[in-house]
């Protein structure tokens, strides 16, 4: 499942225009999501990850991503660049 909060988010920290990226909003929308999730999708903790990275608040975003990678399901299927 896709949560809105989670593609505004996105939006909000990866677009390849930076007049248009907002790492505050971004961190705070996929917090939301994050929250409604149980902190358990992937797809949210990379979101999470992302918009922490664009906030300038890259401890959060590797401690977001570790969470991510360790997963139940996950741990070793996403770790393509610890190659």
């Amino acid at each position: 499942m896709t949560w809105p909060g989670s593609i505004r988010s996105s939006k909000g920290s990866a677009c390849p225009e930076a007049s248009l990226r907002n790492g505050n909003k971004a961190v705070e929308l996929a917090r939301q999501a994050n929250a409604l999730t149980g902190g358990k999708n992937p797809n949210i903790l990379d979101t999470l990850a992302a918009a922490f990275a664009e906030a300038g608040r890259f401890g959060d975003a590797m401690r977001t991503a570790q969470k991510e990678i360790e997963l139940p399901g996950l741990r070793g299927s996403r770790i393509w660049w610890r190659s």
